[in-house]
């Protein structure tokens, strides 16, 4: 297995590798974000959602 999110065949998500659950593309959330994660420096679901944390701290300072 390499990196912490792979595609999956259900369009639109994405699969932890770490609780094996589907985690869709439009809310990507860590699934275990308090639980050490060997993935984690490389799992798109987590960059994701650091993206999302990250646009809406800009969004915020801009208002």
């Amino acid at each position: 297995m390499n990196g912490g999110s792979s595609s999956n065949p259900v369009k639109g998500t994405l699969k932890c590798h770490k609780t094996g659950r589907d985690v869709p593309l439009s809310h990507p959330v860590c699934q275990a974000p308090d639980e050490p994660c060997k993935y984690r420096s490389e799992c798109m679901i987590y960059a994701l959602e650091q993206d999302e944390k990250e646009a809406q701290r800009k969004k915020r300072a801009a208002n």
